[in-house]
């Protein structure tokens, strides 16, 4: 993935299992400047800025901003849950 054609803003999955978001880009060329929103193995990250590499990252981010829902029985109340890359 070149690190150059990703924009700033987006959601990126690395392979750590964490989400992170682009801030901007380095001056290196090789790097990007992110923001980690979720990092499941080490919640501590969360909200702390670094630079991670195209090695690093494994894809976008799904994006739950644009979701659908779909109805969801549990017992006899009906529940109303997101449903992953669908749009309104």
């Amino acid at each position: 993935m070149n690190v150059n054609e990703i924009p700033l803003g987006a959601k990126l999955q690395l392979e750590d299992g964490s989400t992170v978001e682009v801030i901007r880009a380095s001056t290196d060329g090789d790097s990007l400047a992110i923001r980690y929103l979720e990092s499941p193995f080490d919640p501590d990250l969360v909200g702390v800025e670094g630079l991670c590499t195209d090695y690093e990252i494994t894809g976008f981010a799904a994006d739950w901003t644009h979701t659908d829902t779909r109805d969801v029985l549990d017992g006899s109340e009906k529940q109303t849950v997101p449903t992953p890359g669908m749009s309104n």
